[in-house]
């Protein structure tokens, strides 16, 4: 995954993560604090040429899964 890559991937977590919390200064704090193991859920998971936002949005559910403890 190269620096834009990441990028989208940070972007779109925020954007995500934002409509959840009201708190636009919570939402970038759980991006920051996840966003390592976003990218690396996606580039375990998803096809490496053809992965989209919908791969962003599973990595986040199974990051955050894990780190409740749910899995």
């Amino acid at each position: 995954m190269n620096e834009d890559d990441k990028k989208f991937v940070k972007s779109t977590t925020f954007h995500i993560l934002s409509q959840v919390f009201e708190d636009g200064r919570d939402a970038e704090n759980i991006c920051n604090d996840i966003l390592d193991d976003v990218i690396d859920d996606i580039e375990e998971t998803a096809d490496p040429e053809n992965w989209h936002d919908g791969d962003i949005r599973i990595a986040i559910a199974r990051v955050l899964k894990q780190r409740l403890g749910m899995e």
